[in-house]
Parts: C-alpha cells; sequence; structure tokens
C-alpha cells in the first residue's frame, strides 16, 4: 500500500502565458475538493500577487524571490531546469511536502534523467508541453535534419526521466504521445493525457457567428509576435501573392511584434505597402484584451497559424475552435496533426512563402468552408472544461507513487547527483547538448 500524499507543492516560475489561468482552475478545483489547505504554491511574484488566494480554505503561496526567479527563467535550458530542481527541492525539505508537481516539466527531464529526486518518498508530477519522439509518424515530416537530432536526444532523455523512480506520473499535452509511450517507451505506463483547457474568454454561440459575409475575405494573425509565429513568412507570401488574390482577402496582425523581429517586420511591411498596393493589412502592434480578441475572432473568417516548425500545443488552435474559424496552419508536428484528424482547416510547409500563398488562395474561394464543419471544431474542444483540467491535475498529484523499493543516488546539499554516481549509461554527448536540445 502506497503512503498517502498528504502535502503537494505545486511550481510555476514563469508568470506569462498560460499560467495564471492554470492556477487558478487548480485551485477552483482544489476548493471544489476539499484540498486547498494541502497545497502550497511556489511561483513567480507577478502570479503570487494575482491569483485568487484565500476563496475559502485556505492555501499557502510562496513568491519566488528576484534571484531565484531569474536563475529559473534565464540561462540555458538545462541551467533552467537544475534552478527550478534546487528551489523545489529546498522548500521540500524546509517544510515537508510528499508530492511536488511542475505546471511545466519539459526543463525538468534534464534532472530527473540524471537521477535526481526531492527527498525520500516524494513524488515527482507534472505536464510535458512538447514531446517529439513520436514525431516520425506524423504526416508532416520530420522538420529537417536538426529538428529531427533533437527529437531523438529529447527521446533519451524522456526514456531515462521514466526511468526515475521519483517521476510517478508524467501528463502529456499532446495526445498522441501516452499510446505511443505505452507501446515503445520502457516506463511508459506512467505517461497520461492531458487535454490544455479551453480560456476562459468571452465566448459567442456557434449560430450566432457569421460565417460568411461580403467583400474580402479576412484573415487573422494575433498573439505574440515572435519569430516562430510566421510573421515574416506570411508578408513574404503576400509579396509574392497574385494581385488578383490581394483584391480579395484583408489580413490582420493583432499583438506586440518581438523587438527581435520589429525591424524586418515593418521593413518588410513597408515594401509590401509600396510595392503592392492592393494589398490591404492591418497592424496593430499592441497585447489585446480577452474581449478584443473574441471580438476580432467574431469578425474574422480564417484564423492564421504559420508556425515556423513550432514543437507543442498552441492555444491558438483553441481559440480559432471555439469560435468555429478554419485555421491555415504548419503542416510539422503535433500542429499540423491535429488539423488534419479534425478537419480544423489548412496544414501546410509554412517556411514556405509560395506554398503559403496559395493556402491563403484555396482559403479565399470558399472561406474553408468545405474543410472545416461545426461538428469537428466541437469533437477537437471535447474534454478541455476548466474544471476537468483541474480535477486531472489534482489527481495526479495526490496519487503519485511513493516507490520506496526503489533506490534514489545520493544527492548533495543542492540536491544534485555527485558526478560518479549519475544514471549509468548517459551519453557525455547528450549530457553536454543538453542545454541546447532539452526544449
Amino acid at each position: 500500500m502506497q503512503p498517502e500524499i498528504r502535502r503537494v507543492v505545486i511550481f510555476e516560475s514563469d508568470p506569462r502565458g498560460h499560467a495564471r489561468e492554470w492556477l487558478t482552475h487548480i485551485l477552483k478545483a482544489a476548493e471544489r475538493q476539499g484540498l486547498r489547505n494541502r497545497m502550497v504554491l511556489l511561483v513567480a511574484r507577478e502570479l503570487a500577487d494575482v491569483l485568487p488566494v484565500p476563496l475559502t480554505g485556505g492555501a499557502d503561496v510562496v513568491a519566488l524571490s528576484e534571484g531565484e526567479q531569474r536563475l529559473c527563467n534565464t540561462g540555458s535550458a538545462f541551467q533552467r531546469g537544475m534552478a527550478k530542481w534546487r528551489v523545489v527541492r529546498r522548500l521540500a525539505r524546509r517544510i515537508g511536502v510528499d508530492g511536488a508537481f511542475f505546471l511545466s516539466l519539459d526543463h525538468l527531464l534534464a534532472p530527473l534523467a540524471l537521477g535526481c529526486g526531492l527527498g525520500k518518498n516524494t513524488s515527482v508530477t507534472g505536464i510535458l508541453f512538447r514531446p517529439t519522439a513520436h514525431y516520425d509518424a506524423f504526416e508532416g515530416g520530420t522538420g529537417g535534419a536538426e529538428a529531427w537530432l533533437k527529437q531523438r536526444i529529447k527521446r533519451d532523455f524522456v526514456v531515462r526521466a521514466l526511468r526515475n523512480p521519483a517521476l510517478s506520473t508524467l501528463m502529456s499535452l499532446d495526445p498522441y504521445f501516452p499510446d505511443y509511450a505505452q507501446r515503445h517507451l520502457p516506463g511508459g505506463g506512467k505517461v497520461v493525457p492531458i487535454d490544455d483547457p479551453a480560456p476562459t474568454m468571452p465566448a459567442l454561440a456557434p449560430e450566432a457567428v457569421e460565417t460568411r459575409r461580403p467583400g474580402r475575405t479576412a484573415f487573422l494573425l494575433f498573439g505574440e509576435i515572435t519569430e516562430r509565429k510566421g510573421a515574416l513568412q506570411l508578408l513574404q507570401a503576400l509579396h509574392q501573392a497574385p494581385v488578383s488574390l490581394l483584391r480579395q482577402i484583408e489580413v490582420s496582425i493583432a499583438g506586440r511584434i518581438d523587438s527581435g523581429l520589429e525591424e524586418r517586420f515593418y521593413r518588410l511591411l513597408r515594401e509590401l505597402e509600396w510595392g503592392r498596393p492592393d494589398a490591404m493589412v492591418h497592424v496593430e502592434d499592441r497585447w489585446a484584451s480577452d474581449t478584443e480578441l473574441a471580438d476580432r475572432l467574431t469578425r474574422t473568417d480564417i484564423v492564421l497559424a504559420p508556425y515556423q516548425n513550432f514543437v507543442g500545443s498552441s492555444g491558438v488552435l483553441i481559440r480559432a475552435a471555439q469560435y468555429r474559424k478554419p485555421v491555415i496552419c504548419q503542416g510539422f508536428g503535433l500542429l499540423g496533426q491535429l488539423v488534419r484528424d479534425f478537419g480544423l482547416g489548412i496544414a501546410t510547409d509554412t517556411s514556405d512563402p509560395s506554398r503559403l500563398a496559395q493556402a491563403l488562395e484555396i482559403a479565399a474561394e470558399d472561406r474553408l468552408q468545405g474543410t472545416a464543419c461545426a461538428a469537428r471544431f466541437q469533437d477537437f474542444l471535447n474534454n478541455r472544461e476548466a474544471e476537468t483540467f483541474g480535477n486531472r491535475v489534482l489527481e495526479a498529484a495526490f496519487s503519485g507513487n511513493h516507490n520506496t523499493t526503489l533506490r534514489l543516488p545520493s544527492l548533495n546539499a543542492d540536491g544534485l547527483v555527485e558526478p560518479e554516481k549519475m544514471v549509468t549509461g548517459v551519453p557525455r554527448l547528450v549530457t553536454r547538448m543538453a542545454g541546447r536540445l532539452v526544449k
């Protein structure tokens, strides 16, 4: 009989993106189940300041210090992973917890693969955002030689992490990975699926969304406009598109342009405005509220998600499905497979501006009404309720497998494995490359 998990620390050092919403889902689930007083949230200060604590029943919230937060969020992936491990281990030893749940476990693969533990009988669970070992089986290809190499090395880290008795459950946002892991990876039975929850944002009933409007076909690219979002390739595609297409479409880009992208983005935009006067492109270089985003999604026809060999899941697909909007998306990896399997729109090679221009032309013909339908959108959204997500996290966090028959390697004061006692067989090359490839 496994010992009962009495107290769990939940860790998140990055205040951006999903973190606030996910933690709110977990807190509300803990309140429903009477578990709030058995949880400690170790989080970035920005999160500690805005979380709804307490609702009722109490829950301890510990804000990371400025130094801890900097170490956890900067440096190589390997350095960040080891820093997060040390921070959680110190808290676990100081206050005494039976389990630790990491909202993002990807960077923690390195310490887990090296045999690290948080203490005797302290289980580790968490969510893996970007498993890639199974990408070879997807229709979108491997993404090139470098991507294939990263997939092979990350697979080795996942296998070694699964062998670590401290790891109880690995929850995967990729719905295809658990089956692959259970069939092909030693210890793959620890991998279970969890669906990325649909965002809590203003939603419009499907029947109220006008699916076809007169005039130009409206395309929308939204969110943080970083290199991987494909905004440069989109502008290049518009440069190459025939005039007949440019006269049929309008493109909106809504979101803050990353500072490293600004110069190239605005240079391409100016060249487009000067050289292709028929192109209609609107840019709002700022953060948009949920209400503003809901309004834009309601008024658009097709959502653009031209990611550049992006690994993992994306809230863009979920938001588009909520508003019954088809997408143009990368063909590579999980995103491409989801688009193909659920009929969410077009999956293509978005790294090639000419292929992206062809997809825009196809979409402008019938606005992808023949490709995507309301029933398929709903299939994609099933099981993405906030309550379901919160319940699944708590189920994993509070039912960890305390394996008392296996012994972890000896740890030093920082909770790291002594070099001569590391898990046998970790290739030196893999360890050296961990900083670049465990992503």
